[in-house]
Parts: C-alpha cells; sequence; structure tokens
C-alpha cells in the first residue's frame, strides 16, 4: 500500500519557487555604474540596463546599487550582487 500523494503547491502545472542561491547564480553583473545621485546610478545584468526598482525577472526587484554590487529582493529576501571586479 503506497502512503498517501502530498498535495500539490502553487498554481496546476505552475513551477516550483526558485531557490535564491539558483537565482543569483542565474545572474551576470557584468557592468556598475555608481553615482551619489540614485537616479544616475545603473547596473547592467545579463546583457540589459537596470535602474534602481526596476524588475530584473518576476519576483526579482533591483532595490539599490551600492559602490560593489546590486541589492535585489526575492520574495522578501534580500539578495546582495557583487561586481566581480570589487573582490
Amino acid at each position: 500500500m503506497r502512503p498517501p500523494a502530498a498535495p500539490a503547491t502553487g498554481a496546476p502545472g505552475s513551477a516550483p519557487a526558485a531557490t535564491s542561491d539558483e537565482i543569483l547564480r542565474s545572474l551576470a553583473l557584468q557592468a556598475l555604474v555608481y553615482a551619489n545621485t540614485p537616479a544616475e546610478r545603473m547596473v547592467f545584468i545579463n546583457g540589459r540596463k537596470y535602474r534602481e526598482g526596476d524588475v530584473v525577472q518576476p519576483d526579482l526587484v533591483l532595490q539599490q546599487i551600492t559602490e560593489t554590487g546590486a541589492v535585489l529582493t526575492y520574495r522578501g529576501q534580500l539578495l546582495l550582487l557583487r561586481d566581480p571586479s570589487s573582490r
């Protein structure tokens, strides 16, 4: 006798949510422009330009650009994507 199946979560046919580690591995920070004025800051992630407040992927928002990386939020979690040249 088999145990009952676990109930499905999420919408039918929807993919499970990615982990924060999976999200960070899928992102490549290629360029970072930091300025004292937030409106002048920008980053290039996976070949696209983003500014603070932009949606990078579903549920993934660029919150802040710092001198050494980008602070993102994914489903309430803070993620830090570092500039490889700042290490």
